[in-house]
């Protein structure tokens, strides 16, 4: 793995990789514009498992759709960061845009907890809309409970009942219902 996630990030000034135990190594990178490359980059996994980059859990990337006009602000884009994780940042690009049917935000998530999929928001004026969450870049997420890190193979829910055949919540293109 040492050799091959060096190979991937090039740093200019190196990175050393030493294992800590349970399946953790710690990746010390001899430059901030090395980790900086790395950590703007991620989501990263090796053979199809998730690396999980510290200080970033690990960057999943949600689009917010069913955002009325109006709403499209990075005040807003904070308020739903934190919901789903804790809010890194808010593509500007996106802001007001008539066309704009999406809010892309950046967003460290906790990988022992399913992915959001919905929130209901309140407006003043007492009305409330439901905004739905869909994720990129997740290597291995398991669809029937919404966790990273194992896929609906390896899903204790799955074993729990095994003769039954489980509610798949998650998707391809996460998307809540």
């Amino acid at each position: 793995m040492k050799n091959m996630m060096a190979s991937i990030w090039r740093p200019m000034r190196g990175v050393s990789v030493k294992p800590i135990g349970d399946g953790r190594f710690l990746f010390q990178f001899f430059h901030v514009l090395d980790v900086n490359r790395v950590l703007e980059g991620s989501p990263w996994s090796f053979n199809n498992h998730p690396l999980i980059l510290h200080p970033l859990l690990r960057g999943e990337h949600p689009f917010v759709y069913d955002l009325p006009h109006g709403f499209f602000t990075g005040r807003v884009g904070v308020q739903l960061g934190d919901f789903i994780g804790k809010f890194i940042e808010y593509d500007n690009s996106n802001r007001g845009a008539a066309w704009m049917t999406f809010m892309h935000i950046r967003v460290e998530v906790d990988t022992d907890i399913p992915l959001k999929r919905w929130k209901k928001v309140g407006q003043k004026a007492g009305c409330s809309f439901v905004v739905h969450f869909k994720y990129e870049k997740l290597n291995s997420c398991c669809f029937v409970c919404g966790i990273l890190g194992h896929t609906e193979n390896f899903c204790e829910l799955r074993f729990a009942s095994p003769e039954e055949e489980p509610k798949r919540e998650w998707g391809l293109f996460s998307e809540g219902t």
